[in-house]
């Protein structure tokens, strides 16, 4: 599912053994990068927790059939993931270890959603972004800015981000 041809990672559909990988990867890309724009605690409720309850929770979310999930691998190792709720055409992440970003694998998965979101009829998708994101949905994956929002988050409280969006049909898809 390599779009690019030329990528030095592969773009799969994730499965629930992926969870703990998964999990470790948002929590390193939101302690990483979100540090410079959210208060510590914030950022433990954003992120989560790297315990046996989150994994489960994740694995469970993997497996149910209102969402999808991608991981973008080197050499078989997780390096980031990306979701879709395909009741909303919320895009969920995408999230990369910190070490790998600005290689291309974040516009990788959104390309994956992209391309996967009008065969489950969803032709509309939205991320609520963090503020330090924006930019990387706005100027570098085709989304428009569309207003200030917050986004409820799983451990409580709430991110002041931005809601960003983009009309996807299958001319845009890169199947």
């Amino acid at each position: 599912m390599d779009h690019l041809g030329n990528r030095h990672f592969e773009i799969r559909t994730a499965d629930a053994g992926d969870a703990q990988a998964m999990i470790a990867v948002k929590h390193a890309s939101v302690f990483k990068i979100g540090a410079e724009n959210y208060p510590p605690e914030q950022l433990v409720q954003w992120a989560g927790h790297l315990d046996q309850s989150h994994i489960k929770l994740l694995e469970t979310r993997v497996a149910q059939s209102k969402m999808l999930f991608w991981v973008a691998t080197i050499q078989k190792v997780v390096m980031g993931y990306a979701a879709l709720n395909l009741e909303s055409g919320e895009v969920g992440g995408p999230y990369v270890r910190p070490e790998h970003g600005r290689e291309g694998i974040g516009s990788g998965l959104v390309q994956a959603v992209e391309a996967e979101a009008p065969q489950h009829s969803v032709h509309t998708l939205f991320a609520e972004s963090p503020q330090n994101v924006v930019a990387f949905f706005t100027q570098h994956n085709g989304f428009d800015s569309v207003r200030a929002s917050s986004k409820a988050l799983f451990s409580g409280g709430s991110l002041p981000t931005t809601r960003v969006e983009k009309a996807v049909s299958s001319q845009t898809s890169s199947h």
